[in-house]
């Protein structure tokens, strides 16, 4: 039996490794887990949408001397819950979450016991039918059309990763309805996540502006798309499949409207261009629901210079039908889907709760250990009404201690100081949404 021994930790962070054959005393009393009966599988369904080529993860796990190289960092990853990454909390205490991905505690013991025993290989015969991975293809079918930004777009030099906002024009010349948007990723090594943004017609002036502010294609967007009234239609993050709107919703769009997809970049594994690309499906006539949202947000805070624990929040409101139209603050009753938040670099908690009018309270989304890297939008299990007289809290911690500052773009630390609201990286954000549905008026 030949085994590859691990002659290079570094790897994880880029540097690369060369591996070494190694021949492997197997004890033949050996009754514990081995890679193809029972590590495979565990890897297979939890790890492997990233670590496979030409994804964002750095190395394949989809071989068995890829997983024996790595075994140090498996265990590592494993045993701090690090990996997979799924940071809102599922421990019952809040809502449950679709398509979670926690790995079970007895899948972890597993993959720890086969680590402590060096990684026997086992008999690749043994090996189960491989994982089915749900796409969403299944219940969408094909696309009916797209919309790409037409070159392959370059890393900018002297970046590490990047947040380019990058606009795609679908053509549409009339009213189009739609039951789902996606995305497909032109280069899967590169990008970490997409958000894709509708912008209603009238606003090209205003993407003028912003794309002549630099050389580089698109524009610097780490924070959204920057312009007012763009709105959240959809996105993707490795291992998440594209979903209708939820409850048969549909989402209808005037002639004209076009799209903004946020790339974030990371080349910590590949430094190659990309071209993804916007996926559309039509439908002939709108529902009789429609998506909506509610922002939560608080614009208002002043983190102390220092300070390595600061808490903010924001409320925003459920009002009756027939009160004044809806703020970004406040939405008319309806089903909520699921939950996002969002903050910068000095991030350390996010949650959002549920406040009834009588004062009790259901927490909807915990994200208690914020991480920048993983940020994303999780839908409920179960759908919950929301009706008038219902709040919502956001509520935001960052640690503002001098050794929690983020690596500034001369490589140094920077000084901690009072940080406000803004755009920038560096700035800091209390932002979230609730994806909802309501009828169609």
């Amino acid at each position: 039996m030949r085994k590859v021994s691990l002659v290079c930790i570094l790897a994880l962070f880029g540097f690369g490794c060369a591996a070494e054959e190694a021949e492997t005393v197997i004890d033949p009393n050996y009754d514990g887990p081995t890679y193809h009966e029972h590590v495979a599988p565990i890897i297979e369904k939890n790890c492997a949408s990233c670590h496979q080529p030409g994804n964002i993860g750095p190395f394949n796990f989809n071989s068995y001397e890829e997983a024996y190289t790595y075994r140090e960092l498996i265990r590592a990853a494993v045993r701090s819950g690090a990996m997979p990454p799924f940071p809102p909390r599922t421990d019952g205490s809040c809502r449950d979450l679709v398509d979670e991905r926690m790995m079970t505690e007895e899948d972890r013991q597993t993959v720890l016991e086969w680590v402590e025993a060096d990684g026997p290989e086992g008999d690749p015969a043994l090996a189960p039918e491989p994982v089915m991975v749900d796409t969403g293809d299944m219940e969408l079918g094909p696309a009916t059309s797209y919309a790409d930004w037409g070159f392959d777009f370059q890393p900018t030099e002297g970046l590490h990763e990047e947040w380019r906002c990058l606009l795609v024009d679908p053509g549409w010349e009339e009213t189009v309805h739609l039951k789902a948007v996606g995305v497909e990723p032109g280069n899967r090594g590169v990008v970490h996540h997409i958000i894709v943004f509708g912008i209603l017609p009238g606003n090209d002036d205003a993407l003028a502006e912003l794309e002549s502010e630099d050389d580089v294609p698109g524009y610097w967007c780490p924070n959204g798309a920057r312009i007012d009234g763009a709105f959240n239609i959809s996105g993707y993050a490795p291992g998440a499949p594209t979903r209708p709107f939820p409850d048969g919703s549909t989402v209808s769009l005037p002639a004209g409207t076009k799209f903004i997809m946020q790339m974030h970049y990371n080349y910590a594994a590949v430094r190659e261009n990309d071209m993804s690309k916007a996926l559309f499906w039509e439908v002939d006539e709108p529902s009789d629901v429609r998506p909506s949202g509610l922002t939560l947000v608080n614009q208002w805070f002043e983190i102390p210079e220092g300070s390595p624990s600061y808490t903010a929040e924001g409320f925003s409101q459920i009002i009756a039908e027939g009160e004044p139209r809806p703020t970004p603050l406040s939405q008319y009753p309806g089903k909520a889907w699921g939950a996002s938040g969002h903050m910068h670099t000095l991030g350390t908690e996010i949650k959002i709760d549920l406040v009834k009018e009588d004062g009790t309270e259901e927490c909807l989304l915990h994200i208690p250990k914020w991480d920048f890297n993983w940020q994303g939008s999780y839908r409920f299990k179960e759908p919950l009404d929301l009706v008038a007289g219902d709040r919502v809290r956001i509520r935001c911690t960052w640690d503002n201690s001098q050794e929690n500052q983020a690596i500034g773009p001369d490589g140094q630390q920077l000084q901690t100081r009072t940080v406000t609201w803004g755009d920038g990286t560096f700035d800091e954000m209390c932002l979230g949404s609730l994806r909802m549905t309501r009828p169609r008026d």
